[in-house]
């Protein structure tokens, strides 16, 4: 079996970070200008793409995600598994096999691995939302 490629320590291009700040905010009914947050941050080696999620500058600084813990966040909104939702937005800007590619790359992964990952992601947040929905 091969090993692994290096992680790469790289911030999100440009052109998703603002696809997602073009997002609605997650939080329903917020009105305010929308940004991307990172759910790991960049100085805990939350720099790749697999990692950032539209909020409202409400939601992200003044009351909201950075005054939490991501469950609780969650819990309060009625959100799916946030670090799931990352990986289907990013998948849904780059494509299924692109994203596949790219987080094997980004985290040091087989291939089988990343696709797994990402599998993963999709039934998380097809389970929350089937809960949500009741």
């Amino acid at each position: 079996m091969p090993a692994s490629p290096k992680p790469q320590k790289l911030i999100p291009n440009k052109p998703l970070r603002d696809h997602i700040s073009q997002m609605p905010c997650l939080v329903r009914g917020c009105p305010h200008k929308v940004a991307y947050h990172h759910l790991r941050s960049i100085g805990a080696g939350g720099r790749d793409e697999f990692n950032l999620i539209p909020l409202c500058y409400h939601e992200h600084h003044t009351s909201g995600i950075h005054t939490m813990p991501d469950n609780d966040f969650e819990k309060k909104h009625s959100l799916p598994d946030l670090k799931s939702l990352a990986i289907i937005l990013t998948v849904g800007f780059f494509g299924a096999e692109k994203s596949v590619e790219k987080l094997a790359v980004m985290r040091g992964i087989d291939m089988e691995s990343a696709e797994a990952i990402i599998l993963d992601a999709i039934d998380n947040c097809n389970n929350d939302a089937k809960n949500l929905v009741g």
